[in-house]
């Protein structure tokens, strides 16, 4: 059940759909008559789909934070949407009109506990950049803190935006659960879908979670010498304050000016977050880089970090390498190994089309194949072949998808594939390296000392319960209950059927003796049993029809 306050903002949210012509979506999912909205006129089809994919976006940002998170994490997953909507929702911007600065001020103060004039020398009122979640502010701090000289950038979240999208949350979490209870939900989890958001969410309103994934991101940038990250004030990062290094220069999104040392490094640091480290930033977008007057390419946006398994970082490389080699039967069984079937899948079918996708690619120069676009093709067959992929492998073939044409403009000539393959030697190393510590050693040998103790004893206790009887079976059945209620189902109609037979006979019975009072010339009980009997039979019948318990 939502709160006064949900219901009024599940209203706002589901009229701003309506009014961007949304209306046959939410009747759809009986989403209107849930909250007490009657259907307007319906609209021509011509109408209903002119720039829908436009429209939608409109609505999302008009609706503020929580929604525009929704549609960029949309803007994902190609397998849920079309790639017109897609396109579309990858131009959602988060830049929205500043709020007054008497509002963050509150904040920061409250925050970081003391007034402005304390902790900063000079600051800017003026923001350098508003989005829907926190405004930034340049500002120039009082003391030396953190190795940080110059200026800093100060990132505080707006007021208010916290408790709104906490609200948005207990709506969206509401509405996810009526969808999984659609026809939809067999193929599409709506309930993973809004714990993903959520926990982007959640984090992004967690500035001290930001400045733990920037120190992580530094250091798997140490080793190279053109990436970097801003320094954080650690002394001041504060859950809804953070405090870091002031970075001059252009964005990538407003220049392409051929950096081929940018774009070898940039490839190298991705394939490093992605198969050695196993946490990679999601959002390689050119407006998040910014490249200073020395050739340093600066980081701008770490707020959404994914994270990949050990046992996928291999399969992922694997898939990477037999996309090269053209091998679709290999691509098809690694896809099988990271992702989960459904009722819907067929093996043969799904294997051939991953094939036919992979032999598109044959003729075309190694250096020029387009790994994102192949990573988004493989994602949509697997969704239409009824193949759930994890929402990390998802996110990683969007990351592809913006990564790859932007090291190829910063490098027209660059050759991923041969710094991939080096890349593969470096993996293989890193996984014996850590296969081999001592840490993994030491668990590995508990876990032998646990396992040479455990089998004697428990094969005596299994030798021990054979020799004097006692050795007991249980099996599980897979849907028992189902299975129960199923059975109970039949016994119920056999018991009803039954009854209904002797009714009928012992009323025919009835008619043959002259006894108790008669209506028509019929004997009243016999009359009431063939009624009786009647009744059950018509009950009986209707439930098979209808498919009922």
């Amino acid at each position: 059940m939502l709160t006064p306050r949900s219901l009024s903002r599940l209203q706002k949210v589901a009229a701003t759909f309506v009014r961007y012509g949304f209306e046959d979506v939410l009747s759809s999912f009986d989403l209107l008559s849930w909250i007490g909205l009657r259907p307007r006129r319906k609209r021509k089809p011509a109408e209903r789909q002119q720039s829908r994919a436009r429209k939608l976006r409109l609505a999302l940002e008009e609706l503020g934070t929580s929604y525009i998170k929704l549609g960029q994490l949309l803007s994902t997953r190609p397998d849920l949407l079309p790639h017109a909507y897609v396109e579309e929702l990858g131009r959602l911007q988060d830049r929205v009109a500043p709020v007054s600065f008497e509002g963050m001020k509150e904040v920061l103060e409250s925050e970081l506990g003391a007034p402005i004039d304390e902790t900063f020398e000079r600051f800017d009122e003026e923001p350098i950049a508003s989005a829907s979640i926190a405004q930034v502010y340049r500002a120039r701090l009082r003391e030396f803190r953190s190795g940080v000289e110059g200026d800093v950038a100060v990132k505080v979240v707006k007021p208010g935006v916290p408790e709104l999208v906490s609200v948005d949350l207990e709506i969206l979490r509401e509405v996810a659960e009526r969808l999984s209870r659609s026809a939809l939900a067999r193929r599409y989890d709506f309930q993973g879908l809004n714990s993903q958001l959520e926990t982007t969410l959640r984090a992004e309103l967690n500035l001290r979670q930001e400045a733990t994934n920037a120190e992580r991101l530094r250091a798997s940038l140490r080793e190279f010498t053109k990436l970097r990250v801003p320094r954080i004030v650690d002394e001041l990062a504060r859950e809804r304050v953070l405090v870091l290094e002031y970075v001059e220069g252009a964005r990538l999104s407003d220049s392409f000016a051929p950096h081929p040392q940018i774009a070898d490094e940039l490839w190298r640091a991705y394939l490093k977050q992605i198969l050695l480290d196993g946490a990679f930033q999601c959002d390689p977008h050119p407006g998040n880089f910014l490249l200073d007057e020395t050739g340093l390419l600066t980081v701008l946006d770490f707020g959404m970090i994914a994270y990949i398994s050990r046992e996928n970082q291999l399969r992922l490389m694997g898939l990477l390498l037999a996309l090269v080699d053209r091998d679709g039967d290999s691509a098809a069984r690694l896809c099988l190994e990271m992702g989960v079937t459904g009722r819907d899948f067929v093996e043969p079918h799904f294997r051939a089309a991953v094939s036919h996708l992979v032999a598109r690619y044959v003729g075309v120069r190694l250096k020029d194949l387009p790994f994102g676009i192949i990573m988004r093709d493989i994602l949509l067959l697997s969704t239409r072949h009824d193949v759930q992929i994890p929402p990390e492998m998802v996110l990683l073939g969007k990351t592809l998808l913006n990564l790859e044409p932007l090291c190829r403009k910063l490098d027209p000539d660059m050759d991923p594939v041969k710094t991939m393959k080096s890349f593969s030697m470096r993996l293989f190393e890193e996984q014996i390296r850590r296969d081999l510590s001592w840490e993994r050693l030491t668990a590995l040998i508990l876990e032998l000392r646990s396992f040479a103790y455990e089998v004697p004893l428990s094969t005596r206790r299994l030798v021990s319960q054979m020799a004097n009887n006692e050795l007991r079976v249980g099996i599980s059945i897979e849907k028992a209950e189902e299975m129960q209620v199923a059975i109970r189902d039949v016994a119920n109609r056999i018991s009803l059927g039954v009854i209904t037979a002797a009714l009928i006979l012992g009323s025919a019975f009835l008619l043959s003796i002259d006894a108790g009072p008669v209506v028509f010339g019929y004997p009243v009980f016999a009359l009431l049993g063939f009624l009786l009997a009647a009744g059950l039979g018509i009950y009986v019948v209707a439930q098979i029809l209808t498919g009922r318990h």
